[in-house]
This record gives structure tokens, C-alpha cells and sequence, in this order.
């Protein structure tokens, strides 16, 4: 179960791409949704990424911020695109496809972002639980 999970802080985006390739979607915990019921004692969402754009076929957009915190989400609505920070200073994934709790239905970037109501100066983020 391990292998499944996503570790934002320490993986570039080229090993979390080849990881979701090799074994299907990954695992993580989507924070600051406060609307949203949570299963989990930390108020934690598990999130499950089930389609992601290789690093060198997505270009990333300009303006996203150099110093968000690893796990940060942002929206790139004309790519229908959600970019994730990565470990390094400018490395950021496009996830194409995301599904919140196991049993509801995948999302794209846009249906997501519509349904968390994700706004500029939240702390929505995705993170890694239990490495």
C-alpha cells in the first residue's frame, strides 16, 4: 500500500508520473475542504489521481508561485489541467483525472475544482499520509 502513495515533498514530477504508470492510480490526502465531510480523524480527504500528464508533454503556466509549499494545488482552466507542486522550486504535475474517497466518481480538473470550490488564498493542498 505504500508504493501507492504520493510523496509530494520528495518526488519530482517525472517519478510520480512513472510511478501512477506503473502501478495505476495513486493515493493522497486532499486538506482544507472544510465544507466536505471527511472519513478521517485529521479532517484529511483521501484522494485517489487517476490520470496525470507526462512533465515534458504538459507545459506548466506562468504565475504559479515559485515558493508554494509541496501538495499545493492550483486550477489551469483553459488546459482543464490541475498543476500539483513537486519537490524541487519550479516542478510542478498536471493531474488530468482525480477522485475524492474511494466510491464516487473520477473527476476531471475542472468538475473537481467546481465541486471543492477550490479559491486563490486557501490552503487547499494534497499531501502524503502515513510515509
Amino acid at each position: 500500500p505504500s508504493d501507492y502513495l504520493v510523496n509530494w515533498s520528495s518526488q519530482k514530477p517525472l517519478q510520480i508520473y512513472n510511478q501512477w504508470r506503473a502501478l495505476g492510480p495513486l493515493t493522497t490526502h486532499l486538506h482544507g475542504c472544510k465544507h466536505m465531510k471527511s472519513k478521517n480523524e485529521d479532517g484529511t480527504i483521501m484522494t485517489l489521481i487517476h490520470e496525470l500528464c507526462h512533465p515534458e508533454d504538459c507545459q506548466v503556466p506562468p504565475g504559479l508561485p515559485v515558493d508554494a509549499s509541496p501538495g499545493s494545488v492550483a486550477f489551469d482552466k483553459p488546459n482543464n489541467l490541475l498543476w500539483t507542486k513537486c519537490s524541487s522550486k519550479n516542478d510542478w504535475l498536471a493531474v488530468r483525472s482525480i477522485q475524492l474517497d474511494s466510491g464516487r466518481r473520477i473527476l476531471d480538473a475542472t468538475s473537481f475544482v467546481n465541486g471543492i470550490q477550490l479559491k486563490a488564498n486557501k490552503a487547499q493542498y494534497l499531501e502524503s499520509v502515513g510515509l
